[in-house]
């Protein structure tokens, strides 16, 4: 094999080398579904997502992060029974607006996931 067709093989396996070393790596996506409930008013308003973290990030940026909608359902408790009762339901974002200052126990249930939010309780009917 000629000299110079020797040089032209090796510099491209050299480049082709390098750009595989300065690649960002993909990495493993990995995903937690959340659901909260917080008070503000004479609202509840609960959440249910799913955020998802990794997948190839673009040359000097960050992991990518991507945040899903998940549906969801704000719960009152039924203090006699012990049932949970649907008060909202949505995507992503749920706003109950309260219906008289009687204390109750709610909760948010990220329904896509089955993660279910801490209780709160709040004066709210």
């Amino acid at each position: 094999m000629p000299s110079r067709v020797r040089h032209v093989l090796l510099a491209t396996a050299l480049a082709a080398g390098l750009a595989a070393v300065t690649q960002n790596p993909a990495q493993a996506v990995t995903c937690n579904a959340k659901a909260n409930l917080t008070a503000a008013g004479a609202s509840l308003h609960g959440q249910a997502i799913t955020l998802c973290r990794g997948g190839t990030p673009l040359p000097g940026e960050p992991t990518p992060v991507h945040v899903v909608d998940d549906s969801g359902v704000v719960q009152r408790l039924d203090p006699g029974t012990g049932t949970w009762h649907a008060v909202a339901a949505g995507s992503g974002a749920i706003t109950y607006t309260c219906v008289g200052t009687a204390t109750n126990t709610y909760r948010t249930v990220n329904t896509s996931a089955a993660k279910t939010s801490a209780n709160l309780v709040a004066a709210c009917g």
